[in-house]
């Protein structure tokens, strides 16, 4: 079980992770706007509207905590922390997470061999 003081560490920490998504546009546009479909389409394919989620999930998670809702901050915390490893899932690319699968090569210096 975690205490009130830890999870509004964990909720601050995430917050200050997450505070590039505040400036992010909110999803929305008119039908027939192609330009901001497209700019809602494009954030949600980079990441960024999950970033925006996670930080305004944070900082409910804070507010529920400041009014005494412990298990509010909770679920608030469990959802940011989701679409916070949804947004940098969707930084790295199938190669890079492919790369991820094996075992570092050896360090050092190749061992010379005798002629």
């Amino acid at each position: 079980m975690i205490s009130a003081d830890g999870l509004r560490e964990l909720l601050e920490e995430l917050q200050k992770k997450t505070a590039a998504g505040a400036a992010v546009k909110p999803p929305v546009y008119r039908i027939g706007d192609k330009a901001e479909e497209r700019r809602v389409r494009d954030d949600l394919k980079s990441g960024r509207q999950q970033m925006r989620s996670a930080n305004r999930c944070a900082l409910t998670g804070i507010d529920a905590l400041n009014s005494g809702e412990t298990d509010s901050a909770k679920t608030y915390y469990e959802i940011a922390k989701g679409f916070y490893i949804e947004a940098l899932e969707r930084l790295v690319r199938p190669s890079e997470r492919a790369a991820l699968g094996k075992s570092a090569g050896r360090r050092g210096r190749p061992k010379k061999t005798e002629k």
